[in-house]
């Protein structure tokens, strides 16, 4: 069983789940033995979403992880006046649900190559899922996607998770703290300001169309990492309209693209970020985003003793290089469609 413990010295808290341990590393073989290829769908647990729904060929599945970060709770937890919903200053058993959304039923298939079509369908069932698992009360559901083995993933069959939190991690909760904060100090949205100042600047822009803004962050932890920002005031996926998860499906697959060409296909981490669930659907103080951290550099002592990143490289420089690369996939988009 999962279980979050507390580091006394640093005041960093560290996830144990020895059901990972378990599951299958490095499976990238194309010989029939993936459990995510159409043909070998009892390898996987019942399927709890199907695009198209019945029998026949398939899109899109939606399924329990088998190895999963977080379990269903079976008894309520005791709170702690430090931690609300935790049980104790030192650990906490991690309940909620862990999903697999297969994204296609190609082997090969790559993030990049997706067509506006594709990748609108891969959010639209994100946001289903998320609305689902929403139901069931968790404080944050925690939506990412990893590519290659240095970013995480045991499967190379394309791939996103989703994991449905009863208790948010510190460092989430200080993630919205800080929005909150902001909110409450200057009356507007941290996000909005963080737009505002990259549309002014504007040399770490990447791309600025549709009500989407790409960026890289001011300070950004590794060389190459994106940020896409829809203008909707929507908290999380789960309330974000048709038209903005449009929106942003144009972006996503023309950044990952654009990365893909200058850094070689690199590992990298996507994640959607969004606040605590039970909002109203807009808000004030929080904006859904979604981040792309490309594996480029591997931590070293100095990382490790100082709980500091560092990229060895500035956003305004690779932005300008992302940037260029970015237009030239609308380009031939419009050559080849």
């Amino acid at each position: 069983m999962s279980e979050i413990r507390l580091d006394d010295e640093t005041g960093s808290w560290r996830l144990l789940a020895p059901e990972r341990a378990d599951r299958p590393h490095d499976r990238w073989s194309t010989d029939g033995a993936c459990p995510f290829c159409p043909g070998n769908e009892a390898m996987t647990p019942q399927h709890l979403l199907r695009v198209p729904a019945g029998e026949g060929d398939w899109r899109l599945r939606v399924v329990p992880n088998r190895y999963p970060l977080a379990v269903p709770s079976v008894r309520p937890h005791a709170a702690t006046a430090a931690y609300p919903g935790w049980v104790d200053l030192h650990s906490c058993t991690y309940t909620g649900a862990h999903e697999v959304l297969v994204e296609s039923p190609r082997h090969g298939w790559k993030l990049q190559d997706a067509t506006p079509a594709e990748m609108t369908e891969i959010l639209l069932t994100l946001r289903e899922r998320s609305r689902v698992l929403a139901r069931c009360g968790p404080e944050v559901i925690v939506i990412f996607r990893n590519h290659k083995a240095a970013a995480g993933t045991s499967q190379r069959h394309p791939h996103s998770q989703l994991v449905a939190l009863d208790h948010a991690p510190p460092g989430l909760t200080q993630r919205w703290n800080r929005a909150q904060t902001h909110h409450g100090q200057t009356g507007q949205c941290l996000h909005d300001h963080i737009a505002e100042r990259e549309r002014s600047v504007g040399s770490r822009v990447i791309h600025d169309s549709g009500g989407v803004l790409v960026f890289q962050p001011h300070a950004a932890s590794a060389p190459y990492e994106m940020c896409i920002l829809p203008d909707e005031p929507a908290s999380d996926l789960a309330c974000a309209s048709d038209g903005s998860v449009e929106a942003v499906a144009e972006v996503v697959p023309r950044a990952v693209a654009a990365l893909a060409r200058v850094t070689d296909d690199p590992a990298y981490n996507i994640v959607v970020h969004g606040g605590p669930v039970g909002g109203t659907g807009t808000s004030a103080w929080y904006r859904w985003h979604i981040s792309v951290q490309p594996r480029l550099t591997v931590p070293g002592g100095f990382e490790l003793a100082t709980g500091l990143s560092v990229s060895p490289s500035a956003p305004e420089h690779t932005a300008s290089i992302l940037r260029r690369t970015f237009a030239s996939t609308a380009a031939e988009a419009l050559s080849t469609g």
